[in-house]
This record gives C-alpha cells, sequence and structure tokens, in this order.
C-alpha cells in the first residue's frame, strides 16, 4: 500500500509508476463506503516480496512532485497501524462505561477522519501547486524548444550563406590563379618576341653594315676624286674672264 495518492488515479497509471520495481500482481484502488469516493491510498501486490520491499523501502516521487516521495507500507504494517488507532473500550462493565467508550471512539475517529479530510485537503491543494508548477516547467521549456528551433534554423541559414562564401573565394582565388598563369604566359611571350625582334634586328645590323660600310666609302672616294676636276674648270673661267675684262690687252692681242 502507498499514499497519498490523487483520487482521480487508475489502476493504469499505478501499475506504470510501480512496474520499475518488479512484476504487479494486482493494483486494487480503495474507495470509502459512505460516498464510494476513491481514497488517497490504494493497495499493489508484487509477484515477487523482494520487488515489494524495494518499493517500501525506496518509493517514488509523488506524482506531479520533484521532491517528495510516496508513503509504502507492507500490508501487515499497514493494518498493525490501523489496528493502533483508539477503538472502544470493551473493559467496561456498565453500560454507561460502554457508551462512553463508544462516544470516545466515535469522537476519535470524527478527529482522525477531520484530520485525515484536512491533511486530504492539503495534498490535493499541494497536488494542484505542483500540478500549476508543471504546467508552468513545460510552457517554458516549449518556449525554449521554440527557441532553439530558431536558433537552429538561422545557424543553418548561416552555414549555409558560409558555404555559398566559401564557394565563391574559391572560384575567385580559381580565377584569379588562372589569370597569374595566363598573365605569366602572356609576359613569356612578350619576352619571347622582344628577344627575336632584337635578335632580327642584330642580324640584319651585321648582315648591311659591311654593305652600308661600303657605300659609305665609295661615296667619299667619289668625293675625293671630284675635286681635282672643279678646280682647273675655275681657273680658266678666270683666265677667260681676265681676257674679256682687259680690253688694252685684248687688242694688243689682236694688232
Amino acid at each position: 500500500m502507498q499514499r497519498p495518492f490523487p483520487k482521480d488515479v487508475d489502476e493504469q497509471r499505478v501499475h506504470a509508476l510501480f512496474a520499475v520495481y518488479g512484476r504487479i500482481t494486482k493494483v486494487r484502488l480503495r474507495f470509502q463506503q459512505s460516498n464510494l469516493q476513491q481514497k488517497d491510498s490504494v493497495y499493489i501486490e508484487f509477484e515477487s516480496s523482494a520487488d515489494a520491499d524495494t518499493a517500501v523501502n525506496s518509493p517514488p516521487l509523488q506524482l506531479g512532485s520533484t521532491s517528495d516521495r510516496l508513503e509504502c507500507l507492507h500490508k501487515h504494517d499497514y493494518e498493525q497501524q490501523q489496528r493502533s488507532f483508539p477503538q472502544s473500550s470493551s473493559l467496561g462493565t456498565s453500560t454507561g462505561k460502554r457508551k462512553q467508550g463508544s462516544a470516545d471512539s466515535v469522537q476519535d475517529n470524527a478527529a482522525n477522519l477531520g484530520s485525515d479530510h484536512e491533511e486530504s485537503r492539503k495534498r490535493r491543494k499541494l497536488a494542484a501547486a505542483h500540478a500549476k508548477q508543471i504546467d508552468e516547467l513545460q510552457a517554458a521549456l516549449k518556449r525554449e524548444q521554440a527557441q532553439i528551433e530558431t536558433l537552429k534554423e538561422a545557424a543553418k541559414k548561416a552555414q549555409h550563406e558560409a558555404s555559398n562564401a566559401q564557394a565563391s573565394q574559391k572560384l575567385a582565388q580559381s580565377q584569379l590563379i588562372s589569370k597569374n598563369i595566363e598573365m605569366t604566359s602572356l609576359k613569356g611571350q612578350l619576352e619571347a618576341a622582344v628577344k627575336r625582334a632584337k635578335a632580327n634586328a642584330e642580324s640584319v645590323h651585321a648582315q648591311y653594315r659591311p654593305k652600308v660600310q661600303n657605300l659609305e666609302g665609295q661615296i667619299q672616294e667619289l668625293v675625293i676624286r671630284s675635286i681635282p676636276l672643279r678646280k682647273p674648270a675655275f681657273s680658266t673661267l678666270g683666265s677667260e674672264a681676265a681676257v674679256s675684262l682687259d680690253p688694252a690687252n685684248s687688242l694688243s692681242e689682236t694688232g
């Protein structure tokens, strides 16, 4: 037997709660005879007494609680506890004493019922508070899960953008490498063309240099040869001019 237990619990829930201790052969809910309302305790029978001892020594947590555990008792301990409650006195021989004993017993039973009712009310209030706390925690958990999902989506999007950026960077690097290779090739071609042009110029220069030097020599020789030819012509012209300009000489020579 275990208590306190919610009055709206069913056998399946009780079975699921205690199945961790071992094989259960029977679960019996307890009801009040006066109003048939469910009591806050149940009977549970285990197939093995060792499993029952484990449940009694280490009872599960109360439903809706994170720290308070249920009170579990063996059947004989529960019956002994019930027998220890005040009963009607049978030692008196007079009717008055028997009535007084009965009245005391009824009063004690009423006090016990009142105490049990108050305890049950406190437990129900505590269970309601625990249930409210659980609902609040569940709502907070849902909010946290929603935030986690939002963060996951944002992280996924950022990762996708990072992947795209990395791909773009790789493409740009590849294009840069291609351009560098192309520029290197063009530079090599340009250097080769410059070398070929220089070699061609040197070849042409070497080929025509003797001819140019030969022509220069011929020109210089012709210039040198033309100098004597020009001097007599200038002298003859001068004498003729002198003869023609001197009438006396002309006349004397004529006579």
